[in-house]
Order: C-alpha cells, then sequence, then structure tokens
C-alpha cells in the first residue's frame, strides 16, 4: 500500500511548497501560454496541450501546475468521491431489503455483510466532510475499492450464494466502472488493481460456479476485457477534459492579465494624448471606423468619395468626418515661458540641454497633478496646461494662479541644483475654449479660443518670477491674493462679421471679416496670499512673489519670442514654429538627446534620482510617460501567489458555477447552446493533434465502440452460434462502424476548399440532430447484437446456464452506452434504458414459456391446457428480481456517467469559449494600445520602446517639411458656436492632407505634429525602410508636399467661395529624433534643419514649395527650381532659396 501511494500525485497538498509557488507562473507562462499544440513524435496524438505524453497517468509536464490543477480540482475531485459513495450506498441499501424480502440461501450472511459495507460507506461518507480527508482521500479511496472488492469476492466463500452468476457479475462490472470512474487514482493504478481484480474474479468463478463451459469463460473474460477497454477510454477523456478545462482556465487568466496590462498601458497613452473622458468616444468610433475599412473592398477611405457638394441655395454642403470638439466655458489657461533660455541653450550640447529640459517639466508635471491642472503640451521651452477642461472646476482660476506661484518655486530650486539662472514668465487667462482633437493620425488634445491666445498674450507681456493674469482672472481670485496692477493689453476677442461680398477683380463672392473697434483688458500680478496660512509655497511664498530675477526679465526681449501657444493656432499663427522649439535652439540641438530617454527611466522605472542633483527629484507623480515605458518593457510581472489566486478563483467559477442548467443539462444561454451544437462542426479541419479536439475524441469514440463491439459479438458467435440475425446485425453494424471511422478521419484531414460531395456528407452526418441519431444507432450496436440472438429456446429450460449468460451478457452490453461522449446524455441515458427494459419485458412476461406444442394443440381443450401450463409455469424468471435490481443500479450508474461526462464536456468548451473571448479581448485592447501608440511615436520607435523604454537617434539627410494654411486666421470667427464648426473644417482639411500618408509611395513620411493650421512631416526617419537610392525619400517628400497643393485646390473648390493658402517650407539635413516628456509623451525632432525649414515657409510665397539651396542642388535631377533669390532668415542672414516650379 505504502509503495503504491507513494508514487501517486499530491493531489491534496493545499501546503504547496515554497518551489512550487515561485515556479508556477513561469510553468504556466511555458506550458499553457503557447497556442500551438506541442509536437508529438509518436503516430498518436498527445493528450492535451502540455501533458507529459505518459498515457498511463495523464498529467502536465509541470509539477507546479500539475499540483495547482489538483489543489483547484480538490473540491470536485471531494464531490464525484462522495457521489460514489452515495451510489454504494444505495446498492447495499437495495441489495439489502432484497436479502430480506426473499430470503433465499445463505441470506442472512449476505443482508448483514451488505448492511455493515453500508455503514462502513456511510461513514466514509460523514468522514468526507471532515478537512483532515483533504489530505488522505487518495488513501480513502484506496480503502473504499479494496473494501467493494474484498466484499464482491467474498461472495465465493459460499457453495450456494445469496446471489446468482448474474448478480456477481454485474456487481464486478459496476465495481470496474466505479474503478475508472469516480475513484480518485491514477490510470496505471486503476488498471493494475482492476485486472488483479478481473483475474481473481474469473478463476473464483470458473472454480465455484457452474459456468465452467469453455465458451462462458473465455466470454465473460471478454467482457471484462471491454468494461476495461470503455472504462479506460472514459478515464482519458475525463482527465484530458479536465486538464483541457484547467489549461484553458490558465490561458484565459494569463490573457486576462495580459488585457489589465494592455489596459492600464492604454490608459497611460491616452492620459498621454488626452483625457479619459474624451477617449471612450474615440476609442469606440476607432473601432467602427476599422471594421468599415475591412468589410470594404475599395478605398472608401477617401476623403472626397465621403465629401459631397450639393446642388442649390446652400453653398458647398458638406458630410464631415468624425469631429470630436467641445466647448467649454469658465475655463483657465496657463502658459509659462522660461526667460532666459536663449542664453542657457547657447552653452549647452544638446544631450545636456534636453536632459536640463526634461528635469524641469519633469518637475512641472508633478506639480500640474498636485494643482489639479490638465497638461495640454510643451512647446520647445514653453509649458502650458488648463484647468477646468475637460472636467468642469469652480476652482479652476485658483488652480492655475497656484500652479504658476509653484513653477516659480521649482525653477529657482532648478537653478539652485544645477546652478543656473534662468527664471519663469508664467500668464493666466480666464474665458471660453474649445478643446478636443484635430486630425486623424499623430494627434493630441489641445485647446483653441481667442481666450487661449490672450493666456499666451498674458505670458509674453509678463514678468520674470510673477504671475501675470488677466481681469478674468482677478475676478475669479481677488479674494485669495494680493495684487499690483498691470498694463492693460489689447482684447483680441472683438467681435468680427463673416460677410460675402462680390469681388470685381476675381469676379465671384469672396468672404472677409469685418471687425470691430479695440479694447483693452485690464491685468495683474500676483504678489502673495491674502490668508497667513497659506503664505508658505515649497519653502516661502514670500521668496515665490518677490521679482526674483527682474534683471533677466528686463533682458527677455533678447529671447526674441513672442509665444503663440499651440492652442491660439487658429487666431495668431504666424510665428508657431518659434514655440516648438525648432528655431530657438539654434545648432545646440542638432546632437542625440540621450539624456532625456535616461530622465524618462530614471524617473519611470528607479522612481526617483539616482544622482545627488537628483535626488530632491522623485519620481512618484502622475508620469505616466514613464509608465508607459515601465509597462512595455515589464507586461508579465506578477506575484506568483496573484497569479494562483486569480487560477483559483477563475476554475472555482468555470467548474463549480458553470453557465450549464444542471437539471436539463444545456447551456442557461440559448446563443451558447446553438453554438455549441454547431461547433462540432465548425471544428472539422482544424487540424488539432490533441485527444482534447472534438473530432480526435469522436475518432477514439469510434475506435472503442469498434472494440467494444466485436468482442460482445464474438461472445454471441461462441456463446449463441451465428445465427442469420446476428450476421446481418454484426454485418451492417461493421460497415456503420468503420463508415464512421473513416467519417472521423476525414473530418481530422480535411482539406481547405473541399466542397465536393464527400464534405456535404461529412458535414451532413456532422450536424448536431443527424449525429446524434446516427450516433444513437451506432450506441444501439452492441446491445443489439445481443437481442438478435434472443432465442426462446434459451429460456424454456427454466433456470439454465444459457439464460442466465444471456441477461449477463445483454445487461452488461448496456455500459457502451456511456461511449460517444460527445452526445447527449439523456439521449444515451434514455437509449440505455430502453435496453434494460426490453431484457426485462422478455423476462417478465414469459411468453416464451408457452412452448409451440401449446399453440399447435388442435383440441377443443387447448385453451384451457395452455392457461393450465402458465398457472404451473408463472411468466416471471426465477431471477427477474436480482436482475431487475442488477439492470437498475447499471442504469443509475450510467445515467449519473452520462450526465458527468457530457457537463464536463460543455465546461471544457464553455472554458475554450471564455478562453477565445479573452483573447479577443486581450487583441482589441493591444490593437487599440498599439493604435494609440503609433498616435503618439511612429511604429518603429514603438518597437524600440517595447524593448529598450526609451528613445533617441540622430539622423542624417532627413526631409523635414512644414505646410500652412496661412490664411486660416482670416476664416476663424468665434461669433458662431464659439468657432467649432471653423475648427471643423480645419479638422476635414487636416484629415485630407493625412490620407496621403496612407499611399504605399509615401511609406518614408512620418507626420510629427500639427501646430495650430501648420502641419509638420519628415521623411526618412524609419532605419528599416532604408533604400538603394538615398534621394528616393526626399523625392517622395517633394511629391508629398505638392500633393498637398493638389488637395487643398480641390478642397477650395469643394468649400462656400473661401480660398486657402498654404505656404511650404522643404529642408533636408541631420536631425535629431526623441521621445520626450513624463504626463505627455512627445515624439519630436530637432536640429538646425528643423528651424530652416521652418523659416522656409514663413518666409515663403503663397501657394509655392520654398526650399534651400542645397535641396534645389540635391534634386535638381529630379525637379525643376526656379531661384527666387536671396531672403533674410533669422540666425542665418541672407540665404539663397528656391521655388519648385509648376509641374
Amino acid at each position: 500500500m505504502a509503495t503504491v501511494t507513494d508514487r501517486l500525485p499530491n493531489v491534496v497538498a493545499v501546503d504547496c511548497p515554497g518551489s512550487d509557488v515561485e515556479n508556477i507562473s513561469v510553468d504556466l507562462k511555458e506550458n499553457l501560454g503557447n497556442e500551438q499544440f506541442n509536437a508529438n513524435k509518436s503516430m498518436l496524438p498527445i493528450l492535451f496541450e502540455g501533458s507529459a505524453n505518459t498515457w498511463w497517468n495523464p498529467r502536465f509536464a509541470s509539477n507546479s501546475v500539475e499540483n495547482q490543477l489538483q489543489r483547484c480540482l480538490l473540491p470536485q475531485t471531494l464531490c464525484r468521491f462522495r457521489l460514489a459513495l452515495l451510489y454504494i450506498a444505495v446498492s447495499c441499501l437495495l441489495w439489502c431489503i432484497f436479502f430480506a424480502v426473499v430470503r433465499d440461501t445463505n441470506w442472512i450472511p449476505f443482508f448483514t455483510g451488505t448492511l455493515v459495507l453500508l455503514f462502513i460507506v456511510l461513514g466514509i461518507l460523514t468522514f468526507s466532510y471532515k478537512k483532515v480527508c483533504e489530505r488522505i482521500i487518495l488513501h480513502l479511496s484506496i480503502t473504499v475499492i479494496l473494501i467493494l472488492i474484498f466484499a464482491d469476492l467474498l461472495s465465493y466463500a459460499y457453495v450456494e450464494p445469496a446471489l446468482s452468476a448474474v448478480g456477481t457479475f454485474i456487481g464486478s462490472v459496476e465495481i470496474l466502472i466505479l474503478l475508472y470512474t469516480f475513484i480518485i487514482l491514477p490510470l496505471y493504478v486503476c488498471f493494475t488493481i482492476g485486472v488483479l481484480y478481473s483475474v481473481t474474479f474469473e478463476v473464483l468463478s470458473a472454480l465455484t460456479t457452474d459456468m465452467q463451459n469453455p465458451m462462458y469463460v473465455i466470454s465473460r473474460i471478454l467482457i471484462h476485457v471491454a468494461i476495461h477497454v470503455i472504462g479506460i477510454h472514459i478515464y482519458l477523456m475525463a482527465q484530458v477534459r479536465k486538464r483541457s478545462t484547467f489549461r484553458r482556465v490558465c490561458q484565459s487568466v494569463h490573457l486576462r492579465r495580459n488585457l489589465e496590462v494592455e489596459k492600464q498601458l492604454k490608459r497611460c497613452m491616452i492620459h498621454s494624448l488626452m483625457p479619459p473622458k474624451v477617449a471612450e468616444e474615440i476609442m469606440k468610433l476607432h473601432d467602427h471606423d476599422r471594421d468599415r475599412e475591412v468589410s470594404d473592398d475599395d478605398d472608401t477611405g477617401e476623403a472626397t468619395r465621403r465629401r459631397r457638394s450639393s446642388v442649390g441655395p446652400e453653398h458647398g454642403r458638406m458630410t464631415f468626418r468624425n469631429f470630436h470638439m467641445s466647448k467649454m466655458e469658465n475655463v483657465s489657461i496657463l502658459f509659462a515661458d522660461i526667460v532666459g533660455f536663449t542664453k542657457m541653450s547657447s552653452k549647452k550640447t544638446a544631450e545636456h540641454l534636453v536632459f536640463l529640459l526634461s528635469d524641469l517639466f519633469g518637475r512641472f508635471d508633478k506639480i500640474c497633478v498636485e494643482c489639479n491642472c490638465e497638461k495640454i503640451s510643451t512647446l520647445g521651452d514653453c509649458y502650458y496646461c488648463v484647468s477646468g477642461c475637460p472636467e468642469p472646476r469652480e476652482d479652476h482660476a485658483k488652480c492655475c494662479v497656484e500652479m504658476g506661484l509653484k513653477m516659480c518655486v521649482a525653477i529657482k530650486q532648478f537653478d539652485q541644483d544645477h546652478k543656473e539662472e534662468v527664471n519663469m514668465r508664467v500668464g493666466v487667462h480666464t474665458g471660453t475654449v474649445l478643446c478636443g482633437l484635430v486630425g486623424t493620425c499623430r494627434f493630441k488634445f489641445d485647446v483653441w479660443s481667442h481666450d487661449v491666445t490672450l493666456a499666451n498674450m498674458m505670458e509674453s507681456e509678463g514678468k520674470a518670477g510673477m504671475v501675470h493674469i488677466s481681469d478674468y482672472t482677478y475676478n475669479c481670485v481677488k479674494d485669495d491674493y494680493i495684487v499690483e496692477e498691470g498694463d492693460p493689453v489689447p482684447d483680441i476677442r472683438i467681435k468680427q462679421l463673416l460677410t460675402e461680398f462680390f469681388d470685381a477683380k476675381s469676379q465671384q463672392f469672396i468672404v472677409q471679416h469685418v471687425s470691430e473697434s479695440e479694447r483693452t483688458i485690464g491685468t495683474w500680478f500676483i504678489i502673495g496670499h491674502k490668508s497667513a496660512e497659506m503664505d508658505h509655497l515649497e519653502g516661502g511664498q514670500n521668496g515665490a512673489m518677490q521679482p526674483y530675477g527682474r534683471d533677466i526679465a528686463n533682458k527677455s526681449t533678447e529671447d526674441g519670442k513672442q509665444p503663440e501657444g499651440g492652442g491660439s493656432a487658429p487666431l495668431k499663427t504666424n510665428d508657431l514654429p518659434n514655440r516648438t522649439g525648432h528655431q530657438e535652439t539654434g545648432t545646440t540641438t542638432n546632437e542625440d538627446a540621450k539624456v532625456d530617454e535616461a530622465n524618462l527611466s530614471a524617473v519611470g522605472l528607479m522612481g526617483k534620482r539616482e544622482t545627488p542633483t537628483h535626488e530632491n527629484m522623485d519620481g512618484d507623480g502622475d508620469a505616466s510617460g514613464a509608465a508607459i515605458a515601465h509597462l512595455l518593457g515589464q507586461k508579465k510581472q506578477e506575484t506568483d501567489r496573484e497569479l494562483e489566486e486569480m487560477i483559483s478563483k477563475q476554475t472555482e467559477y468555470c467548474l463549480y458555477h458553470p453557465a450549464i442548467n444542471h437539471w436539463i443539462v444545456r447551456f442557461r444561454s440559448n446563443k451558447l447552446e446553438r453554438k455549441y451544437r454547431k461547433h462540432y462542426v465548425e471544428s472539422i479541419g482544424s487540424h488539432q493533434c490533441s485527444c482534447a479536439s472534438p473530432h480526435i475524441s469522436s475518432l477514439f469514440d469510434t475506435i472503442v465502440s469498434l472494440i467494444f463491439f466485436l468482442l460482445i459479438s464474438f461472445c454471441c458467435f461462441i456463446s449463441f452460434g451465428p445465427g442469420s440475425p446476428l450476421v446481418i446485425v454484426f454485418v451492417v453494424s461493421l460497415v456503420t462502424l468503420f463508415f464512421l471511422l473513416i467519417l472521423n478521419l476525414l473530418n481530422i484531414f480535411k482539406m481547405k476548399g473541399d466542397v465536393n460531395l464527400i464534405d456535404r456528407v461529412r458535414r451532413l452526418f456532422s450536424s448536431w440532430f443527424p449525429r446524434h441519431l446516427f450516433g444513437g444507432f451506432l450506441a444501439c450496436l452492441p446491445t443489439l447484437a445481443v437481442y438478435s440472438t434472443f432465442l426462446c429456446g434459451i429460456f424454456t429450460s427454466g433456470e439454465s446456464i444459457a439464460d442466465r449468460f444471456y441477461c449477463l451478457l445483454a445487461i452488461s452490453s448496456l455500459v457502451h452506452f456511456c461511449n460517444f461522449t460527445l452526445l447527449s446524455s439523456w439521449m444515451k441515458s434514455c437509449l440505455a434504458i430502453a435496453g434494460g427494459l426490453v431484457l426485462l419485458i422478455l423476462l417478465g412476461i414469459g411468453f416464451c414459456r408457452v412452448t409451440l406444442d401449446n399453440f399447435n394443440s388442435t383440441t377443443s381443450s387447448g385453451m384451457n391446457e395452455t392457461a393450465l401450463f402458465l398457472s404451473q409455469n408463472p411468466p416471471s424468471h426465477p431471477l427477474f428480481c436480482e436482475i431487475v435490481i442488477d439492470t437498475v443500479l447499471l442504469l443509475l450508474l450510467i445515467f449519473v456517467l452520462n450526465r458527468e461526462i457530457e457537463i464536463s464536456y460543455r465546461v471544457s468548451y464553455h472554458g475554450d469559449i471564455e478562453a477565445v473571448r479573452d483573447h479577443c479581448q486581450m487583441q482589441t485592447e493591444e490593437k487599440q494600445a498599439d493604435w494609440l501608440l503609433h498616435n503618439i511615436v511612429p511604429e518603429h520607435v514603438a518597437e524600440h520602446l517595447k524593448q529598450n523604454k526609451k528613445y533617441s537617434k540622430t539622423h542624417k539627410d532627413i526631409g523635414v517639411i512644414f505646410a500652412k494654411i496661412v490664411n486660416f486666421e482670416d476664416f476663424y470667427d468665434e461669433s458662431f458656436e464659439g468657432g467649432k464648426e471653423y475648427l471643423r473644417v480645419l479638422n476635414e482639411l487636416m484629415g485630407d492632407f493625412e490620407e496621403l500618408f496612407k499611399k504605399p509611395e509615401y511609406h518614408d513620411i512620418e507626420k510629427i505634429k500639427t501646430i495650430g493650421s501648420c502641419l509638420m512631416a519628415a521623411s526618412g526617419l524609419n532605419p528599416k525602410r532604408e533604400s538603394e537610392n538615398p534621394n528616393a525619400h526626399l523625392c517622395a517628400l517633394m511629391n508629398f508636399s505638392y500633393e498637398l497643393l493638389h488637395k487643398l485646390e480641390q478642397f477650395n473648390k469643394e468649400i462656400f467661395n473661401f480660398d486657402f493658402e498654404m505656404a511650404i517650407g522643404y529642408n533636408f539635413g541631420e536631425v535629431t529624433a526623441g521621445v520626450v516628456g513624463t504626463t505627455k509623451l512627445l515624439y519630436d525632432i530637432w536640429g538646425d534643419t528643423v528651424n530652416i525649414a521652418s523659416r522656409m515657409y514663413s518666409t515663403g510665397v503663397h501657394g509655392r514649395i520654398q526650399v534651400t539651396e542645397d535641396t534645389a542642388t540635391r534634386l535638381k535631377d529630379y525637379f525643376d527650381f526656379e531661384h527666387r533669390g536671396q531672403v533674410f532668415v533669422k540666425g542665418k542672414g541672407d540665404m539663397n532659396v528656391f521655388l519648385l516650379a509648376e509641374k
């Protein structure tokens, strides 16, 4: 006993070793994470995915996974064990009643022994609910099965037992079925015990009973073999489904864990692009558009196909793209600019400069979160944010003022840490904004309005080290702060009337604005807090309010910048590129920006600075940009204990609370039930090589059915002879079984594109109702074979060996109804009951007791003789009651077993559905996360970030363009819906431009950003797309620029009598590309090349593409250029420029 149990798996180890807990996560990933089946060198399919391929003891290859399975399935294991004990108790109770009622020979010892067995079983059943039983369940299982075997074999101690050979044999059949199905033992233990028991049983039976005829002995042995075959098959299929279900549960947990990581990653990316409130609608529309693009065969994404001009009194009615823009009132806008940045940048390398900006902006990001502000973006050395948008706040003005005050304190600390002499100039204004997204790719959440421009003016007209606010902001915070009056600024929010008149020169109607008279707005500087308890901000509010750096403020004009924030682009956009950092960093920005990536790594992964100068900068703020890098590199990190708990909970939900109605054994959801009934057909040709797949399982069912039928048929042939009915049934059944065998093989190895007659027949027989009709007939074949040998002569000789063996064989053949595990349990059980009733009817009515001689009597007293015969020979069989109990108990076992088999298969299918659903959800989240990530950075940069968590690279010969709608501010007007509809037109125009990025010939071109009505793009940044022709991407960018002009021309034809004009600047050279930011990731390029490209458009000609002399020289073999002459370029002096000739 000890030797056997020592080799058994640790089924009930509740306190798992530490090594299991530490290894389970790795083992699950290695053994459960792979969707492909393990390759098996033998010809046989593997049992299930991740199996150890040990048929004699099905288990996972990983011990930790196997132990986790046993722990999770322990309640189910105990339930099945208790069900077996309950069945044994019911059997004992029925036999006790039988012995007490019949009182045959030696009934008292049998009654007493059965009663003792009943009490033993009830005691074990009660003990199974104790906690200690979980630890010794294997020992209990072995004890129970040995007690049953001993009790059964003990009946042979009596020469005249109270049970016939039929009862004892059927009892042995039931014990073998219990051994293989309900008792918790490994297969090799079950087989060993079962074989020893069968041999011992048959030896004792041959020695002590009257069935010593070699034909009957051989037949009984064959029946035992058949029972072992079907028992092993049921055992293997149960273990396969159990482990396959558990594997699916683990896959589902693994996928759900990854799904949560993807959701977290997506949330971080969403926060880097836009507030979460805006993101939900964007995701829904993105999924809808993606599904529509998949369903369309032609290029329906072309904007011009979706937009139609109407003919009629309305001018240029248009159908626009999805547009995400909201008007919000009572919003405060903050702009902050670094005073002395030009002086600082002139002495720094690009690496050091970007590192300093990242460090400073990282401090600002933390303050932004603390002050309940929403960061919009950073443009060069300018930082701007809002409060009260997109979520309204009553204290929005105070939040922005506090943000500005703390920024002034933070930059002083920055100066001390880095020994610099820079300061902040902060402007705040309160008003109305339009917030949302413009464009279809590489977009970011932004704000637009005249009030945004006013906030920019507050900053540009302010003083270093102080917060400059407008009258509107002052009215919101005047009770909280001490202020001093500043100089008024022009109120640019003058009402502009959009009028249409006929231009005689152009002979067409044109649109222009008529403005009101100019007004001014009062301004104020924050001096301090009115409440004493608020006088300390990060080391002393008074220090923050002092005119720190006024000498620098007096020199601030040397920066030469009048910042126009990205949000003010629709109104005052001529100088917008100045805010991008592409002009003021000069030649110092043409080196690798690697320090910024180090900053990302330090803030996001380390959580704090490692150097003394950084130790005051802890990264515990809302650094979602660094969090993205962290998540990209460490998606799968979970503690082993958390993983184990997740698997246990999901297993409990899947196995113990399945979506199945246990009374009728079907799914509660009609939709799921329909899918379940179709899955057999849909899985045809799936090429799965696991026994858990439906078609391989069906193949083994057919093979087992063939073996079982042949064994039962052979018993019939040698016992009752080859009668004509038996031969007919045998031939028909054999042909049918071989047909099903071939059909299963075709289902497994079905080739794609096979639509011939065989395929139609295969699918017909594989559908739900034909499969059940056909399968029900096949399940009846062994019983039909037995009943085909029925002859009245078997039963006319009284209690003969022949009729007992016939009953024994007929009852044993009912076990075959446990096969075909994919069929309905109700159908199989009903057929089994029908097969059992046929035998009971044949034995009960006793029509074979009336001999043919009685019916051949021609005397007038024939009927009286018949009545006399029937009175002397009662119609029922002498063993009728015993056979009834045998049949009922076996049918009860078959019913319970069929029900358990179908439930386990349905649970396994449900686990597959859950895993597929979770996989689809994870794929959706992953696609959304990738889509969002690619809207922040290019795809090749995203792949790099997933591995290295940081990115910066210097590229040579990169083409850069700026394409600006130079007269959009003349078109924009806030008198109608706050200007929203004008931004809708800008969104449509930018969408048309961005459609060009999808063309294959422009795959080397990346959109960098949009700044108001200015589009920035570059080519040659992806090192994976290097061409043999180094000028290929430069030519593509030039063609792209020309198509922009053509797109604008088309757009102007469709819009109402307003001609937008575009100026494009083009340059090429060396640039530095990198990802910067903490709460808002930003992919950008820097360098002198970028600065000059921006000057090319700002000094260019409307409707033309202006390039530098180097560009014209480089591309002269591909394009014709016109020499324009010299133009003054800030920082470069006079430069020779060229214009692309008309095509």
